[in-house]
């Protein structure tokens, strides 16, 4: 019938892939050498090649819990139900609130979030021995310990149940419950003598082991960085005056801002599915939102409706889509190969390529490998490519366009937003036909958000924005160099 040829079909090519891929692992893998093992293979014979049965219905199958769902087995065995579930989750646990997963970082409520928490996973192991127990249409087999590993485990929930035992004394034959089962072992045979231990050798390497490549980061790159100090810094006042600073603040501010809609966020009233993410975001962060919910939202929402670029005043963040921007981009950049003609970048050759134009301290440094990074946000508005850096850098109350252009070089961001452009457009040159870099890619914007209010800075630029689009030749010769 067709049932049983496709059976047949679905057999032999398992078989094959089984036999290729032993083939590989006991050979190594080699597309020519595995070719001309098959020809050979192909005009023997070999006991070990036979054809298998049409199908596995009538051998042993070992199924998970999970997948025995909605199957059934004449007889089944199910085993190891006295292993408890591990309830051992690292902080903090995941609980269940409705039918969203949620998780607590409040003290206090850890204790009660841990019980419910492993009340849910005992739950979970209950109904999966269920599962497994009602698998079986004429027989069913399980064993237990007599003292099972774990009080929270299947076994001991059924065992304790005295339903089981009324249940099998009302079944008669069908239901046996046996107290233990035979036990088998041998005694241990120890030497009478004693016999002789070499003591463990001990051996150490007389000179360090060769790495043949590494990888490494923009920040592994970049020199000590320069700061104003915080004391000759001006008050910061507005939306952000109040606003934590530091490496937590950061990271929460990426985090608003890669989650949010932007098209959502438009002039006049916030949406409360958007306010609500937020707080969210500050009580994961252990930041009130009774204090600074209010201000975030109202500095998101002036962030994404201004307009940050001086060529486009029209354009804002908050007329992309989902579908003109992607977040979170990581790449990798080859900075050189120790088996190919590519000498090792070292900080000279990449001061030689970067020229007067974009001075970058650089801590010295010869790398053989790869660079590796992420790209906060790219997005696409009028057929060109932009690529968006978020900046929570505190600069006091003075974001004027010298203060940015300071930051930038103080943390030489010009080397980083440059590596970016070497990846992205690589990325846009392998994947879009035809790709011109002066017609298709718009530049690099710096977004620095406490900064960012939608006025212009004396220059007429949009304050709170760095903008730069790399000359063309540079790029070539960086991506040449990467």
């Amino acid at each position: 019938s067709l049932a049983l040829l496709q059976d047949r079909r679905v057999t032999n090519f398992r078989h094959l892939m089984e036999l290729f891929d032993q083939e590989e692992q006991d050979r190594g893998k080699n597309p020519e050498r595995t070719f001309l093992w098959w020809q050979r293979l192909r005009g023997e014979e070999n006991p070990l090649y036979e054809e298998r049965l049409e199908s596995d219905e009538e051998a042993v199958q070992i199924v998970t819990m999970h997948k025995s769902k909605g199957l059934q087995w004449p007889v089944v065995f199910a085993i190891e139900l006295w292993r408890g579930p591990n309830n051992r989750q690292p902080p903090p646990p995941l609980f269940h609130e409705g039918d969203a997963l949620a998780c607590s970082f409040y003290p206090e409520f850890e204790k009660q979030i841990s019980a419910e928490a492993a009340a849910e996973v005992s739950r979970e192991a209950q109904r999966l021995a269920y599962v497994s127990l009602t698998r079986a249409e004429t027989l069913l087999y399980v064993v237990v310990p007599q003292k099972p590993q774990s009080v929270n485990s299947p076994a001991e929930w059924l065992l304790a149940n005295p339903a089981l035992g009324k249940l099998a004394d009302a079944e008669g034959p069908l239901i046996q419950v046996r107290d233990s089962l035979p036990v088998f072992s041998s005694p241990l045979k120890l030497q009478s003598e004693p016999g002789t231990v070499r003591p463990p050798e001990s051996w150490k390497r007389s000179t360090p082991l060769e790495s043949r490549w590494s990888i490494s980061s923009y920040s592994a790159l970049a020199g000590e960085h320069g700061s104003t100090p915080r004391s000759s810094l001006p008050v910061l006042e507005g939306l952000w005056a109040d606003f934590p600073k530091g490496t937590t603040a950061g990271t929460l501010l990426h985090s608003i801002f890669e989650k949010i809609d932007f098209l959502a966020v438009a002039e006049g009233e916030f949406p409360q599915d958007e306010s609500e993410k937020i707080a969210k975001s500050l009580r994961l962060a252990q930041i009130d939102p009774a204090t600074h919910l209010a201000k975030v939202v109202q500095g998101v929402q002036k962030v994404l409706t201004s307009s940050c670029l001086a060529s486009d005043p029209e354009f804002s963040l908050s007329k992309l889509s989902h579908s003109e921007r992607s977040a979170e981009i990581e790449f990798y950049l080859s900075a050189a190969h120790p088996d190919r003609d590519r000498l090792p970048l070292t900080d000279q050759t990449l001061l030689q390529v970067l020229g007067p134009n974009y001075p970058v301290n650089l801590r010295s440094f010869q790398l053989t490998g790869f660079l590796h990074g992420f790209i906060d946000l790219v997005f696409t508005w009028k057929n060109r490519w932009y690529i968006l850096d978020w900046k929570s850098n505190f600069l006091g109350g003075d974001y004027s366009r010298e203060s940015i252009q300071a930051a930038m070089a103080d943390n030489n961001y010009h080397l980083q937003y440059l590596l970016y452009t070497v990846a992205w457009t690589r990325h846009l040159r392998s994947c879009l036909d035809g790709f011109d870099y002066k017609r298709d890619f718009g530049g690099v914007l710096y977004l620095f958000l406490r900064g960012v209010d939608g006025s212009l800075d004396d220059t007429g630029q949009p304050k709170g924005v760095f903008f730069d689009r790399p000359d063309a030749a540079l790029i070539d010769r960086l991506e040449a160099l990467l």
